[in-house]
């Protein structure tokens, strides 16, 4: 007989067991989740490959970190952008040249990234000397002057170290990588030690260099950057494109570059809205700032638009991605160069409406009022003191501006009170000189009109300056003909990269398409493609309209430079949109006409009197095969509607 004592201990053992392994779970599931948590001092890429199946981890979308990489990307970008002038042909050279070497040092890292890396302690080691070298090339943009490499060779010194640097570590992470995989994949070890070996060979280039600026090389040694940067580029391409192992298939690539992408456009949208916002402060809003603001927001959209609506979703061809990926540096520069031209396009359209500001109120106080002297004098000062020159050209608040102006104009007052800036001495003595005019404007006389051109020289210059525009290196900066010089390069290059935006656009429609083509022409593809091709080369003819000045002169004062853009642009959108129309509207039709003929057949077989069914050609009408998208075979159901049709049209177009 079993007491009342033995059970209680029975159930107290028990218990305790209960309790034992409970918290034994407890501890299993905390020390799994810590060692989940914990970050590996170095992770192997095969690290999830199983038996024979040897494959390489690939994420699906970018990583935080590789995020953060390309934020200290644009920042650096930003930086040099702000720093760097374009103002002549030497200005504009350097500043590709500078975006090449940060491009090129992005896209070796990426090409990394996307198919080695997996999140280690020596990993964040790298990523961190990575960042570290892009804020060294941020700190170098600002001396950044391949014309002058004799007076800042330091900082060619500079430049050359951080390369050295970047590339040295890339090799030690391939060869890591090497290393890891050598025991379970030997095959993949020779591409990567030729790698390994370019790499190599181009850190040692960049050791040379280093002596080779100190010791006043050749004063075009640094193309020897480019062409290393060149070499590398096409050495890791063709390395995917020979062993697909370590190709980019299944990899993000295309992601990353559209994530570059957007970057890029996000950079230029705060370099146009710190412009726009500092010509608005300026003018004050009226109906022109507005349309203008409208044009430029639009003018961004229909770009993002354009590139975006046929990104490529998933891998399209081992080869065919490596061209596409590539492509994009002239692409980048151009995008680049466009969204720098338009805020340089909204700053010189804002110095063209105040002179005619000027202009308008010279022939109100001159030819109608009749004045001479002192008051007209008075009255031009009292226009040219709504243009803010003591603004400078920092951004300040409608606040800030008016009470500058007050003091400037109760301390000082009189004749140039409120004028500061640059060019406020030359404007008072220039206003001090029509003061003591005694001709009217009628009578068409030296006495007169010098004391006037001389005033307009001066309010142009400070315009200028106000508005962050530098003449060229080596001219004379009270020479207003240096500026026109100015306006003329931004012109030029504006269109050539609008032009080569559009062509590009092209360029990589046809080879998202060019594998669907396989299956059959598609006429529509080839008009999207041969619109963009057609409004592109149109944009790259309106840049020779700068050989005829007086023209340029014109269409730059008619604030349609920006508008022109824009018209294109919506003239490529505008056709897309018709042509999946018409696209959806004749598949549709040739769908319906599949289906019905399919059913037809289908009685036909199945009647007690038989009849020999007509050949098809599974139905394949318009490359849309009749089939249950689904399961893969064929529908027995009715057609489906036109939101069911259309839905797969614009699906098929896509992809």
């Amino acid at each position: 007989m079993v007491t009342q004592s033995t059970l209680l201990r029975r159930f107290n053992g028990i218990s305790a067991q209960s309790a034992t392994k409970t918290a034994n779970a407890g501890e299993r599931e905390t020390l799994d989740t810590r060692r989940r948590e914990a970050i590996p001092w170095i992770a192997s890429p095969l690290k999830y490959a199983d038996g024979e199946n040897l494959h390489f981890y690939r994420h699906e979308d970018a990583t935080t970190i590789e995020l953060f990489f390309d934020l200290f990307f644009v920042a650096n970008l930003t930086t040099f952008t702000i720093v760097h002038e374009i103002n002549d042909h030497k200005s504009l050279l350097s500043y590709i040249g500078f975006f090449a070497i940060i491009w090129g040092t992005w896209l070796q890292v990426a090409l990394f990234d996307v198919r080695f890396a997996l999140d280690s302690i020596f990993e964040r080691v790298c990523k961190v000397i990575q960042l570290a070298t892009m804020v060294g090339f941020a700190s170098v943009g600002s001396q950044f002057a391949p014309e002058v490499i004799d007076q800042n060779f330091r900082a060619f010194q500079t430049m050359s170290i951080l390369l050295l640097i970047n590339r040295g570590l890339l090799a030690i992470q391939y060869s890591t990588v090497a290393v890891l995989i050598s025991k379970k994949h030997k095959g993949v070890v020779r591409p990567l030690a030729f790698i390994i070996v370019i790499l190599a060979i181009t850190a040692g280039v960049y050791l040379g260099l280093i002596f080779g600026f100190a010791l006043g090389g050749h004063p075009d040694i640094y193309y020897i950057w480019y062409i290393a940067l060149v070499i590398e580029a096409i050495a890791v391409v063709g390395v995917s494109m020979r062993w697909r192992l370590l190709s980019f298939k299944h990899t993000h690539l295309t992601k990353r570059m559209g994530l570059l992408t957007l970057i890029i456009l996000g950079e230029g949208i705060i370099g146009v809205t710190r412009t726009v916002n500092k010509v608005v402060l300026e003018s004050t809003w009226n109906g022109q700032a507005f349309l203008q603001i409208l044009v430029i927001a639009m003018t961004i959209y229909f770009l993002w638009q354009l590139y975006f609506d046929h990104h490529p979703p998933t891998h399209y061809g081992t080869q065919l991605q490596q061209i596409w990926t590539l492509l994009h540096f002239p692409f980048h520069v151009a995008l680049i160069l466009l969204l720098e031209g338009i805020q340089q396009f909204a700053r010189i359209l804002n110095v063209y409406n105040q002179i005619t500001t000027l202009l308008l109120s010279l022939n109100e106080n001159c030819l109608l009022k009749n004045l001479n002297g002192a008051p007209l004098s008075l009255a031009l000062n009292t226009t040219i003191q709504t243009f803010h020159l003591n603004a400078g050209s920092k951004i300040h608040s409608r606040a800030s501006m008016m009470q500058e102006e007050a003091e400037l104009a109760g301390g000082g007052g009189g004749i140039g009170g409120g004028v500061g800036g640059g060019g406020g001495n030359g404007i008072a003595h220039a206003l001090e000189a029509v003061q003591n005019s005694t001709t009217y404007c009628a009578t068409n006389t030296s006495e007169f009109n010098d004391p006037i051109e001389e005033l307009f020289s001066q309010v142009i210059i400070a315009l200028f300056k106000r508005n962050d525009i530098d003449p060229p290196a080596n001219t004379d900066p009270s020479d207003v003909d240096s500026f026109t010089r100015v306006f003329k390069l931004v012109y030029i290059y504006f269109f050539v990269s609008a032009g080569v935006v559009l062509l590009s656009l092209g360029l990589f429609l046809w080879i998202v398409r060019r594998r669907r083509r396989r299956r059959g022409r598609d006429i529509y593809d080839a008009v999207a493609i041969g619109m963009r091709v057609v409004v592109g080369i149109s944009l790259l003819g309106l840049a020779a309209v700068a050989s005829n000045e007086e023209l340029t002169n014109m269409y730059m004062q008619s604030a349609w430079v920006i508008g022109t853009v824009l018209v294109a642009l919506v003239l490529v959108v505008l056709t897309d949109f018709i042509l999946d129309f018409i696209a959806v509207r004749n598949v549709s039709r040739r769908y319906s006409t599949a289906v019905e003929q399919l059913q037809l057949n289908r009685v036909r077989a199945h009647s007690s009197d038989p009849q020999p069914a007509p050949k098809t050609d599974d139905a394949r009408y318009g490359h849309i095969s009749v089939r249950n998208h689904g399961t893969g075979k064929r529908s027995p159901s009715a057609p489906p509607g036109v939101a069911g049709i259309f839905e797969q049209v614009m699906q098929y177009r896509r992809h």
